[in-house]
């Protein structure tokens, strides 16, 4: 009677564990579709030019936040460049952050002298007011192509 009351038991623990983890796979699965279709409002964003659009894909608190104002409003009259995501790899998240792994391949259409690339690198993800926005950057890799 004992063996079955505890094999009841683990089996109960085992039940909830998997719900619990079923939950937290679709949870992983919606937070990844959102942060890939930053990636992407962040990407034309950058191809329309759209300075506000760009900013609002980035977490105002950012440490990079005015840095990339900056560089934007700086490369938009020089330069035309088509951004292409090549994957996108989420990681994990815990509490208001989130990382992924981005591929991207940076192309000039147009503008001065300009190394086309990819760049392999994670990326942090920050909420701000119920939303992801992009917190920072870490490049692993850049190739020239």
């Amino acid at each position: 009677m004992r063996k079955r009351i505890i094999v009841l038991m683990l089996a109960m623990v085992l039940l909830f564990n998997h719900e619990v983890l079923a939950e937290n796979v679709e949870a992983d699965k919606d937070i990844a579709m959102v942060l890939k279709s930053l990636i992407t409002e962040n990407f034309k964003a950058y191809e329309q030019e759209d300075i506000e659009k760009v900013m609002k894909t980035v977490h105002s608190k950012s440490p990079g936040f005015e840095a990339t104002k900056k560089f934007s409003s700086q490369i938009f009259p020089v330069y035309e460049i088509k951004y292409e995501l090549l994957s996108f790899k989420y990681i994990t998240s815990e509490g208001k952050y989130a990382l992924g792994r981005v591929k991207q391949k940076t192309s000039k259409i147009t503008g001065p002298e300009f190394k086309d690339n990819v760049i392999d690198s994670i990326v942090i993800f920050k909420q701000e007011a119920g939303l992801w926005k992009l917190w920072s950057q870490a490049t692993l890799t850049l190739e020239y192509i």
